[in-house]
């Protein structure tokens, strides 16, 4: 339920958000981060970035060997850490 609100709210006119893809790295990105990232936050990073965006990072990610999902919620990670300087998610 959070998965699917955060890809509503976040791109909420834009039908590629529902897409296996964006849904199973939000998923991955949520399980990953959970309890460390603020939805609200989360949601107001993503209505400024263009999904085509996330869709280009996370291609990039596949390029270097990874899976759709894990390179998806690497991208989600990087869009959600643009501009901060404090309170970054890590990889690890």
């Amino acid at each position: 339920e959070d998965v699917l609100t955060l890809a509503i709210r976040s791109w909420p006119d834009e039908s590629k958000a529902l897409e296996a893809k964006v849904l199973l790295g939000i998923a991955q990105f949520y399980a990953k981060y959970q309890g460390k990232f603020s939805h609200e936050e989360f949601i107001t990073k993503m209505n400024v970035t263009d999904i085509n965006r996330i869709y280009r990072r996370a291609q990039y990610h596949m390029d270097d060997g990874g899976h759709a999902s894990t390179a998806t919620a690497k991208a989600l990670e990087e869009a959600y850490n643009k501009g901060k300087r404090t309170r970054r998610l890590e990889s690890k």
